[in-house]
Order: C-alpha cells, then structure tokens, then sequence
C-alpha cells in the first residue's frame, strides 16, 4: 500500500543533491550575507573552500536583494556582469525565492547559472541583426536607384538608337550594325534591371498567408504560357496538388520562373514535357513535396547548388539568353514560405525540382488536368 503523505527527503541525499547540483546555489539572510553555498557557487565565485559563507553576496546579486518591491514577491530573477578575483568579468543569471517563516521574511534562497556565453551569443545575434537591417535598408536604395535613376538613361539609349537605325540606317552604312549591338545590350540591361527588382521585392512584400489551391495557381501559370508552349510544341500534365497556406502572387511567380525555365533550357530535339504533382510518397500532414520535373538538357550534379546563386549561369548568353536570376527568386519565394528546393538533373535527360512546402492550413488535394 502506498502512502499518501509527503515522502521526507533524507539528509544524506539531500545534502549529496545540494554538493552535486550544477548550478550555483546559496542560503542568504536578511542583510545579503550567505550563510551556505555549494561547490558549483564557489567555483563559479572563484572562492576557495568555504571562504564565501559570511561574505555579502549583494554585491553578487546587486541590491535587488534589498528592494523592498523584489521582497514582496515570492521570487525574483535578473542577470548582470560580476567582477571576479581574477579579474575576468561573467554574465550570471540568478533567481531568488523569498522565505518566509510564520508569515515573516527570514532569508533568501538564491541560484546563479553562469550565462556568459550565451550572453555573447545575444550581442552577436543582435550586432547580425543590425547589420541585415542596414544592408536591407540599403538593398531598398537600391532598388530605388535602379527602379528610377538606372531606367531613365536605359530608356533614353533605347529610343535615341530605335530613332537613328529608324531614319538614318542608310546613312549610317557599318555604323548602323553598332547601333543594333546597342540596342540589344540595352535590351538585355532591362531585363536584367527588371530581374534584380523583382529578387528585391519579394522580401519587401508583407507576409500575409492565405489558403492557396496550388492546382490552381498551375492551371493560371500554364494558361498564360500556353502560347510559348505551343510554339516549342510543348505539353505540361498537371498531378495532383494540394491547397497550402501562402502567398498567391509569390507562388505563381515560383512556377512562372519554373516553366520559363524549363521552355528555356528544352532540348531541340524532341518535344518539351513538363510534369507538375505532388509526391504523396514523400508528403505528410504538415508538409507537401511538390515535384516539377521536365525533360530538357538537364546539367551535372555538381551544379544542383549553383543553379540557385543570383547571377549564376552554367551555359553562355548566345546559348540561352537570361540573367540568372530566375532559380534565385525560386528559392527565395520558397524560403519566405517556411520551405526548400533543390535541384536534381540528369544531362539530356532533364531537371527535377523537388519543392517542400509546409501545409499548415491542411486543405484537401485538388485533381489537375493535363494541360499542354
């Protein structure tokens, strides 16, 4: 038969618990003055054996011990910067309970916790956090400048070339095919203005998550490149895709960068197949693996990573024009929704893009048609 009343703790095992605990520990009186500590406190002071019991720990704990306020309650905890012998400064955390007996105050028990590193940890996270501020704030300078200052002379070049080659390409005799390699570099300067404010801007959009029907944000997505896919001859077959929480506009961008890419990168060859479900076999009940897959030039897997750096190109411009910022918006627009992408390909068999999505609003599955 068990007992109902409170087991009493044998002083042995309470005085083996109170020597062996980790953290410091320490009986105080009214006046600041320990009267007991342990080994973890005394290493943690820097205090030979024994020699801490009768010295004032308000200095330790600073005067919260004597404020009439921190009294009143029943436990109080701060952290502060300790001094010690040997000169080295510590962060130490520490927590008092008040003790009372026969409804008036006789003591305190205090716990320190050395907390110095993680101290550390805090500046340094807080100086990384400033930084990113600055550099986003810069970021957004930047995509002022390019939005505004960069355009006006590109626009400028782009009509006063359009103008001479227009009127005077008689006239102009060689120098008129100058103009078109002008002409084209400016186009190009463009779109790859256009690129960088577009890789700006997702992180500048608020976050505000709603359900989304991915079957069809895909459907919207191929109906608006249906004409580019008839041109290559090309057929996306949608699977099924399920509903997630998100942001619409971000999610249509991802698979409008994910099909310009995959008509971009088509093999010649033979006619463009693109596919588009979710991977029920890989998928659970709090995340969706989504799996775009085609079969165009692919690339090695060496390159997996790379195909997602800003700028990154693994073929030349006269081969398949494009900035190589489209793989970069991919996983940033993935990134803001809690997920992850990577990349798999095989050279001239095709690429696979496995996208894990988290599906906190738990819709059910939504059934596509095949679109092409």
């Amino acid at each position: 038969m068990v007992s109902s009343s409170p087991a009493v703790v044998p002083s042995v095992l309470f005085e083996r618990a109170w020597d062996a605990a980790p953290i410091g520990k320490a009986v105080v009186d009214l006046d600041g003055i320990l009267l007991r500590g342990n080994p973890a406190l005394e290493r943690m002071l820097e205090a030979e054996d024994g020699k801490l019991v009768g010295a004032s720990l308000v200095a330790v704990v600073g005067e919260l011990l004597l404020d009439p306020a921190a009294l009143a309650k029943e436990m109080f905890e701060d952290e502060h910067d300790v001094e010690l012998p040997s000169g080295n400064t510590v962060r130490l955390h520490f927590s008092v309970a008040v003790v009372h007996e026969e409804g008036e105050l006789v003591g305190f028990v205090v716990q320190m916790q050395d907390v110095t590193e993680r101290h550390r940890l805090e500046q340094e996270r807080a100086t990384l956090a400033e930084q990113l501020t600055r550099s986003n704030q810069e970021l957004e300078e930047f995509a002022s400048v390019a939005s505004h200052d960069l355009q006006e002379p590109l626009r400028k070049i782009r009509a006063f070339s359009d103008r001479l080659v227009s009127r005077h390409a008689e006239r102009l005799g060689d120098a008129a095919a100058d103009l078109v390699r002008i002409q084209a570099a400016a186009a190009r300067m463009q779109v790859l203005i256009d690129d960088v404010l577009a890789y700006s801007r997702v992180d500048r959009r608020p976050v505000g998550f709603v359900p989304v029907d991915l079957a069809e944000i895909v459907g919207a997505t191929t109906a608006e490149f249906k004409e580019r896919l008839d041109s290559v001859g090309g057929l996306l077959r949608q699977g099924t895709l399920p509903v997630i929480e998100g942001d619409g506009g971000e999610l249509r961008q991802l698979f409008e960068n994910l099909l310009s890419n995959a008509i971009k990168f088509r093999r010649p060859d033979e006619a463009l197949r693109i596919e588009v479900f979710e991977d029920d076999s890989l998928s659970n009940g709090g995340e969706s693996i989504i799996v775009f897959a085609d079969n165009g030039i692919g690339f090695e897997e060496q390159y997996a990573e790379k195909v997602f750096s800003i700028f990154k190109r693994l073929h030349g411009r006269s081969e398949y024009p494009g900035t190589g910022i489209g793989l970069a918006i991919c996983r940033k627009i993935v990134g803001r929704h809690g997920g992850t992408i990577r990349a798999m390909a095989i050279p001239d068999e095709g690429a696979r893009f496995v996208i894990a999505l988290p599906r906190s609003n738990g819709g059910a599955a939504t059934n596509g048609a095949a679109n092409g």
